[in-house]
């Protein structure tokens, strides 16, 4: 397996059919996996000004071989590299993926009660863990209705899913 990172839009026709193919196409950091066979069997992607982890995707067969915790870490690596201070990603508690981003030192923030999900966020410097610990303050402070609908406005204004 081999690692390539661009922008969304240089696989834009490689991904077309993969589930969330818009949002990987918008991405400012794209990591796909290629096979043996040069055929992509993953892609992970980094969106917008809030740094979202978007469009994460792993072909079944290539499902439970370790092969989406290498794209995330891969995924991870490129976005340090790009001096990003820190990524977000929001994961609902019982999807595998939740475990997964615990290992990389993503941390839970906040719950989100109207889309069941947690905002999780992970420094990439140590010049951000400072104002992520705030943020995650202030967030702790304020009513999660508020919450709730500023993280759905962000959501509809980052990350557009497909059906």
């Amino acid at each position: 397996m081999k690692f390539l990172v661009s922008d969304g839009e240089h696989f834009r026709d490689q991904t077309k059919d993969f589930p969330y193919a818009s949002e990987l196409a918008s991405s400012k950091i794209l990591v796909v996996c290629a096979d043996s066979k040069n055929r992509i069997v993953g892609a992970c992607g980094i969106r917008s000004l809030l740094n979202v982890m978007a469009g994460f995707y792993v072909e079944k067969e290539y499902r439970k071989s370790g092969l989406g915790k290498k794209l995330f870490g891969e995924t991870l690596r490129a976005a340090e590299k790009r001096r990003l201070g820190f990524v977000t990603f929001t994961v609902s508690p019982d999807n595998v993926a939740f475990h997964i981003v615990r290992k990389f030192g993503f941390k839970e923030g906040i719950f989100l009660k109207r889309s069941r999900q947690y905002l999780m966020m992970r420094p990439l410097s140590f010049v951000w863990k400072l104002p992520i610990a705030f943020f995650f303050r202030l967030c702790s402070l304020l009513p999660n209705v508020f919450l709730s609908y500023t993280h759905s406005w962000l959501f509809r204004r980052t990350v557009k899913f497909s059906g």
